[in-house]
């Protein structure tokens, strides 16, 4: 960049590194912060104020009230009263979290396939499918337990346990037949029990830590299969984390076919070795 202005000693131009200068131009990459709003709220000050001078002014009134006076003080009572429903309703209320439990598993796998599911999807025709498939499930139950209050992930195909990683309890298959599973694969919806403590039938969770907080059955399809997620407070899900639930279940939804094939293939194949490949 070369600047108009003639250096007095040289009489040569002034050259300046263009990577010196700040770039005035606007970029849709730069995340700019979000201007804060400093205004003070007077909505909740000057609501009572209205309506305590409608009260101390038909108290002084008594009974020497006109129509227009009492046509006023409903327009004062519905001003206040428009002024306070305002402020309650810009108000910001966050819920207060629960404490985190330090759960107490009887064992902790990381990212174990079933070892039958497993060694059928290495003999598969392509062994970067097999291969494939574990990946997936791998990366999708490391990320949800990376930025989700969730520590136990299961996924159960065709009613067979494929997928452990996490905390888990002294049982490590699900039981197909037990109450609530049944529930939520009948229904074809999310069965969320944000306070296990408190449900009936908890026991049936016995493949999760004794102590867990919160359980979330996610229905794959109409066949028997299920995300199982365990969580380590009470009313661990906000609606981001769901969204992160919902994307972990379309990426096994997707690994279904797969799952099912090399399942039908171990259970149909007695010489298959129980070798786990992690």
């Amino acid at each position: 960049v070369v600047r108009g202005a003639q250096d007095g000693a040289s009489g040569e131009p002034e050259r300046v590194d263009a990577r010196e200068q700040p770039d005035s131009r606007p970029s849709s990459a730069v995340r700019r912060p979000a201007r804060r709003d400093d205004r003070v709220d007077l909505s909740v000050p000057v609501g009572c104020a209205i309506l305590g001078a409608q009260l101390v002014n038909r108290v002084l009134a008594g009974e020497q009230l006109t129509g227009l006076q009492s046509r006023s003080d409903l327009v004062g009572v519905a001003c206040g009263v428009v002024l306070l429903l305002y402020a309650v309703a810009r108000a910001s209320v966050d819920v207060k979290r629960e404490r985190t439990v330090e759960l107490e598993a009887a064992d902790e796998v990381a990212y174990e396939l079933a070892s039958p599911v497993a060694t059928a999807l290495l003999k598969q025709a392509s062994q970067r499918d097999g291969l494939s498939v574990a990946a997936v499930m791998t990366s999708s139950a490391k990320v949800l337990c990376a930025v989700t209050p969730v520590r136990s992930v299961l996924v159960v195909c065709d009613g067979c346990t494929v997928f452990r990683h996490g905390l888990m309890g002294a049982v490590s298959t699900v039981d197909s037949g037990a109450e609530l599973f049944r529930r939520a694969l009948d229904s074809k919806k999310r069965l969320y029990l944000a306070r296990l403590e408190i449900v009936p039938g908890k026991a049936e969770f016995n493949y999760l830590p004794r102590n867990c907080q919160a359980v979330l059955i996610q229905p794959l399809d109409a066949t028997g299969s299920a995300l199982i997620l365990g969580a380590e407070r009470i009313r661990p899900f906000t609606a981001e984390d769901f969204g992160w639930i919902q994307a972990l279940a379309n990426r096994v939804i997707a690994q279904l076919p797969q799952l099912s094939d090399a399942l039908r293939t171990a259970q149909s194949d007695t010489q298959t070795p129980s070798r786990p490949i992690f």
